[in-house]
């Protein structure tokens, strides 16, 4: 079994042929992808790629580098969408 751990499907290039990515990978035996947020602009796209496929995750967060665009993101936030 293969586990991509950290991917980010909604990034330029990968978005606009998301299903043609996931096939490629699942051709190549990956069985489930962890798809990474790393803004909350990224949220939304992140939980419906999992919603849409059974084999992809989300992660929903803020990465350190973009901490000081999201003032308004806290804790509560956070754990609330994370429980989608």
């Amino acid at each position: 079994m293969l586990v991509d751990s950290h991917c980010h499907l909604n990034y330029k290039g990968l978005a606009e042929q998301q299903g043609e990515v996931l096939e490629r990978a699942r051709a190549r035996g990956v069985t489930a992808m962890l798809n990474i947020a790393t803004r909350e602009s990224e949220w939304d796209d992140v939980l419906a790629a999992a919603e849409a496929n059974a084999d992809v995750w989300a992660s929903v967060g803020i990465h350190p580098h973009d901490a000081d665009h999201h003032p308004d993101v806290d804790t509560a936030k956070l754990v609330e969408r994370a429980a989608h």
